[in-house]
């Protein structure tokens, strides 16, 4: 082998090293649980809506939510978590066409208490919270119990309990495969896909649905924070025998 076939060889690998660090190893992914962390992050939502008797060529509802998420204090492993609205800027043309204005729901927050897993542990609303929007509704997050290696996969089965205002409440039932893709610098690859059903009422009526959910976590293992997802939920549902059918993406991007 000559010296420039041996030089390139070198240069390869380093190559390789240097742009997928870390694959092939395992990896334990943890949020972070310190008391005093602040991460604000922007929330996108889009909602598109199959109602009978009622057509759209355009979204129900687009905007943007910006939230702070503050931890206010920690026990080990468990931690409670404030997040705060911030700003919305959210348009709903077809209840504006009726009239209808749009809630204003900067100001509102939400506290939970979650372990550094990402499982909520408890809800505790106040009697003035109602759900934003459905901005960061079907966002799931569930790591796994020890380290993974890319390609690995766990599963997670989540029931979360949720305000829909003027008392009405709603129970979300998910069955989600994660999948750590893999891991380049100090940022972990998660896809997630599973079925999702959900049960209750909202302003009085009765609600129920099924469906999925998919999308993809980008977690910094570093930071032990979410940088950004995106969500894909389709649902079929059924209101006050009305069939409904809505497909709604999620995006949360960390800002600082």
């Amino acid at each position: 082998m000559n010296i420039r076939l041996i030089r390139i060889t070198i240069m390869t690998i380093v190559s390789l090293t240097v742009h997928v660090p870390l694959q092939g190893q395992s990896v334990l992914l943890r949020l972070n649980s310190e008391e005093g962390v602040v991460n604000q992050y922007m929330m996108g939502l889009e909602t598109f809506m199959d109602i009978p008797m009622m057509p759209t060529d355009g979204p129900l509802m687009r905007g943007r939510v910006y939230q702070t998420h503050t931890i206010l204090n920690s026990d080990g492993e468990v931690f409670e978590l404030q997040t705060k609205t911030d700003s919305a800027d959210i348009a709903m043309p077809m209840l504006q066409a009726m009239g209808q204005t749009i809630p204003d729901i900067a100001g509102q927050s939400q506290t939970m208490k979650v372990d550094t897993r990402g499982r909520m542990i408890e809800l505790m609303p106040s009697a003035s919270e109602v759900l934003d929007l459905g901005a960061g509704t079907w966002f799931t997050l569930e790591l796994p119990e020890n380290p993974v290696s890319p390609g690995e996969s766990w599963d997670a089965n989540i029931n979360v309990d949720v305000p829909t205002g003027v008392g009405g409440s709603m129970t979300l039932g998910m069955n989600i495969t994660y999948t750590l893709v893999g891991v380049s610098g100090h940022i972990a690859s998660i896809d997630f896909v599973g079925p999702i059903t959900m049960a209750g009422n909202a302003q009085g009526m009765a609600m129920d649905g099924t469906g999925d959910l998919s999308g993809t976590i980008m977690f910094d293992v570093e930071g032990r924070r979410v940088e950004r997802s995106e969500t894909i939920v389709n649902l079929d549902m059924s209101t006050a025998g009305m069939m409904m059918a809505m497909n709604q993406s999620v995006t949360m991007q960390l800002l600082h």
